[in-house]
């Protein structure tokens, strides 16, 4: 879980000098139990992506992993 929290923080790291402020507040938030019933419906035994992400990984996460998904999405 370490490794993958260091994957997500350096694949979202921002170094641009000029960020822009974005705020919407449009639609409704992705539950925590929406990102749960994605994650169960995943056809397993596929290659990774790009990310070397497999799907058994993502099924294995905990709470904390799950709820870390949940707010990158929102």
């Amino acid at each position: 879980m370490t490794r993958w929290a260091e994957y997500v923080t350096v694949l979202c790291d921002d170094q641009r000098s000029n960020k822009l402020s974005i705020q919407s507040n449009d639609g409704t938030r992705i539950l925590k139990s929406e990102v749960e019933r994605a994650i169960e419906t995943m056809k397993r035994g596929k290659a990774a992506g790009l990310d070397n992400i497999t799907v058994e990984m993502i099924t294995s996460l905990e709470d904390f992993g799950i709820a870390t998904i949940t707010d990158l999405c929102n």
